[in-house]
Formats: C-alpha cells, structure tokens, sequence
C-alpha cells in the first residue's frame, strides 16, 4: 500500500504502543499538516474498521 501522505511523519518513541495512543498521535500530525476535518476523520474510521 502506498502512503497517502508520505510527507507526514508520526515518531512514537517512548510510547507504550496503545492503539488510541498511537490513533491520537497519526491525528494530532494530520492536523498539523494541515488536512481538512473530514479526511482525518475517515483515516480514523478505517484504522479501526478492523482488529
């Protein structure tokens, strides 16, 4: 699969690799990017469709 957005990078050192943790932080830099509401919300929506 090719990233959508390669020129987004999430670091997660010193996380405990939760899934919402790891969720929040790919949500917290989209927003930095500057990607609209509604495209971050469906990244949301697909990472958790499925186990």
């Amino acid at each position: 699969m090719t990233p959508k957005h390669p020129e987004i990078i999430v670091t997660l050192p010193g996380h405990d690799g939760n899934a919402f943790t790891v969720l929040g932080r790919c949500r917290q830099a989209a927003r930095a990017a500057g990607l609209p509401e509604d495209e971050i919300d469906a990244f949301t929506d697909e990472a958790t469709a499925d186990d």
